[in-house]
């Protein structure tokens, strides 16, 4: 037994395994903390609002269109069909036929984590459903239909497997914001 503490003893202390064991968790944790402020420092930060002071405008002429369309009993049935793998097409029947008077529908696609992925489209009135073609990656959105004088509006969730979406009226004298 006194033969192998001796041999222990003898080796330098970077022949051990013990000091490497102990050193493991803290080389870990300044590894971890570089990638972090890589992370934090290379992407930019896609949820922060730049600008406060026009939410609180946006956020009331929101309610006030989801009230005209409530107000009117308006609501939309949306079907989609896949063309290509990131082509969709629509076609949209709104239940009053007076909704747009210039026969054409401003379509907003909000994307639910990633900005860049929003897109914009115009429907066409095509005899009593109006029709569009949008480009949409991957991902859940937040689909908006307003006339082009943007008195009212509608919205629904559209998941990426969805063919059939109601859109409908979403004010309620206490409602959040749609997102």
């Amino acid at each position: 037994m006194n033969a192998i503490s001796e041999s222990n003893e003898a080796r330098p202390w970077y022949r051990h395994l013990w000091p490497w064991l102990l050193m493991l968790p803290p080389i870990a944790s300044v590894g971890g903390g570089i990638t972090m402020i890589w992370l934090a420092t290379s992407t930019p930060s896609q949820l922060v609002v730049e600008d406060y002071a026009q939410i609180e405008t946006i956020t009331a002429t929101r309610f006030a269109a989801d009230a005209q369309a409530a107000s009117r009993g308006l609501s939309a049935q949306a079907l989609l069909e896949r063309i290509t793998a990131d082509e969709v097409s629509l076609t949209i029947q709104l239940t009053a036929t007076n909704a747009a008077n210039d026969g054409l529908l401003r379509l907003r696609f909000r994307h639910a984590t990633d900005a860049s992925g929003d897109r914009d489209a115009i429907a066409r009135q095509i005899g009593n459903e109006y029709k569009a073609r949008v480009s949409l990656r991957e991902g859940t959105y937040l689909m908006e239909i307003e006339p082009a004088d943007r008195s009212w509006r509608l919205a629904g969730r559209l998941q990426p497997s969805d063919r059939h979406l109601e859109l409908t009226a979403t004010h309620s004298d206490n409602a959040a914001v749609n997102w």
